[in-house]
């Protein structure tokens, strides 16, 4: 795995200016009602750390945060995109490793062993749609 830096972003609009020109980059609009997104760059120099950017509300679920995070860092895991750009299954590996995360992230939570004091603050959207991805 190419070693990585978690960069987060403290708004939508920056993590939207950080990826610059890329084919995929959403709207705006579309990663503030989502409430998250993540996007890795890869150095061209071999040896030098990936950046997983990343930005999310502040009440999203941990379990949501986690999910999104691993699901970048699946995309590295195995060499970055020399390795993976273009190859069959790649969204489904880093799926695998997303759902994984969210998994212990979920598990540690209900025994306790993590706890979030915010989390009751957490709004309608964000509990739907981590039961919806569990």
């Amino acid at each position: 795995m190419r070693p990585f830096i978690l960069a987060r972003h403290p708004t939508s609009n920056s993590i939207h200016e950080s990826a610059g020109p890329m084919t995929d980059r959403p709207p705006i609009g579309l990663i503030r009602s989502v409430g998250h997104w993540a996007f890795v760059s890869v150095p061209d120099e071999e040896g030098l750390p990936c950046i997983v950017h990343y930005w999310h509300r502040r009440d999203l679920s941990p379990v949501l945060i986690a999910r999104m995070l691993a699901h970048e860092i699946g995309h590295i895991s195995d060499g970055g995109p020399k390795h993976w750009l273009g190859s069959e299954g790649e969204e489904d590996r880093a799926d695998e490793f997303a759902r994984v995360a969210a998994e212990v992230v979920g598990f540690l939570l209900t025994e306790g062993v993590l706890t979030v004091p915010r989390r009751s603050t957490m709004n309608r959207r964000s509990r739907a749609r981590e039961k919806s991805l569990s």
